[in-house]
């Protein structure tokens, strides 16, 4: 049998958010016997992460070019090359399109096919510069996604240079009782509180404020509901987490808050939870609603891109309208009643996931994608 092929990803992020989540599980769901990942890795945080999942993984630095001062993403363009050629890469993949000048140039050189996942939503001059030395194939994790960066940019993203490969997860067992009443206590939540619950960035557009006024209409009419935020702002205080912290002061719901910060346990986390709300004004994927969706937990998010095409509009979970907390409200508050109605859609959401969203099938879509990249790159 032939030795399997590398396959280099990049990754670069401050924290470990939901893009370098989904890096960790497509890495590790690779067949190995066809595809070896590497990660070469511009940013301390993500390293305890690989180290722990134990993926072969190199620090590079990764800086943007810059016409002043060159040397310096000269120097990253001729470590990245020297990797790509010391482990015979036949891939690159690359993270997100801010990680990919200097890698996409070193494999640009030695003539290896490169992806680069779009995860984000950029402004049409930022993925032009990014990814002005061109691209094999723009990989998005929804139709929503790809539709989107192709209006802004229709010359970067023609049809046949994009794919489109739904981010899977495979959920580890549910947390057993005694935990799940220990992490309770923790925080401060008695056993007949009803929990609403946040997993994200402390950033604008995942809708915090939004759901900090959604906390205070439920408070008025179920003032023993709790409301557990998971997530922060990597940058320096004060930030949005700061703002948000003394926005629930101004609001009087801090006292039923609970913000937590970046966690380690957010699977066991999510399984406190009655309803997990998504308040997003923009979302091109929306990894948090595949999680909480296979903790059988029913969401209630903003009716934005790639959400919809995760959640069934009362079917698995609720959508409302973006920038509404009063719709945002409504919603949570009418599934917080009716605990029948919680069980069914958190069921029928858990079934969805293991239908449709398996690790298993992204792992084999991206392995066939990178067939058929080096396909191509061999006629």
């Amino acid at each position: 049998m032939s030795a399997a092929a590398t396959v280099v990803f990049v990754a670069d992020a401050p924290c470990v958010g939901g893009a370098e989540r989904s890096l960790i599980r497509i890495a590790g769901a690779l067949d190995r016997d066809r595809y070896r990942p590497l990660v070469l890795n511009g940013n301390d945080a993500l390293a305890p992460v690989l180290r722990a999942a134990g993926i072969d993984w190199h620090p590079v630095a990764l800086p943007a070019p810059a016409r002043t001062w060159p040397w310096p993403f000269a120097l990253s363009v001729a470590r990245i090359a020297v990797q790509l050629r010391r482990h015979r890469a036949v891939v690159l993949h690359v993270n997100d399109a801010l990680a990919y000048p200097a890698a996409s140039l070193a494999a640009r050189m030695l003539r290896i096919p490169r992806v680069c996942h779009i995860r984000f939503t950029y402004p049409a001059a930022g993925l032009r510069w990014w990814l002005k030395w061109g691209l094999e194939r723009a990989l998005f994790a929804s139709h929503s996604a790809k539709g989107l960066a192709q209006h802004e940019c229709p010359e970067l993203f023609p049809e046949g240079r994009c794919s489109v490969v739904p981010h899977g997860y495979d959920p580890p067992a549910p947390p057993p009782r005694d935990r799940l009443l220990a992490l309770r206590a923790e925080n401060g939540l008695e056993p007949d509180t009803l929990v609403v619950g946040f997993v994200g960035r402390f950033v604008e557009v995942k809708g915090v404020e939004d759901f900090l006024d959604m906390a205070g209409t439920l408070l008025a009419a179920q003032p023993r509901c709790r409301f557990v935020l998971i997530g922060d702002d990597h940058r320096p205080a004060p930030n949005h987490r700061t703002a948000m912290q003394a926005l629930a002061g101004r609001l009087g719901v801090a006292p039923a808050c609970r913000f937590l910060g970046f966690r380690d346990d957010v699977w066991e986390l999510l399984h406190l939870c009655d309803v997990v709300v998504m308040p997003s004004h923009v979302e091109p994927f929306g990894l948090v609603a595949l999680e909480a969706a296979a903790a059988g937990c029913p969401v209630v998010a903003s009716d934005v891109g790639g959400l919809r095409e995760i959640i069934c509009d009362e079917e698995t979970g609720l959508l409302v309208p973006a920038r509404d907390s009063k719709a945002l409200a409504a919603a949570v508050a009418a599934l917080l009643a009716d605990s029948a109605r919680r069980t069914r859609l958190g069921a029928a959401a858990r079934a969805r996931v293991a239908a449709r969203f398996s690790l298993a099938a992204e792992a084999e879509a991206l392995m066939a994608l990178y067939d058929r990249l080096r396909g191509e790159g061999n006629r």
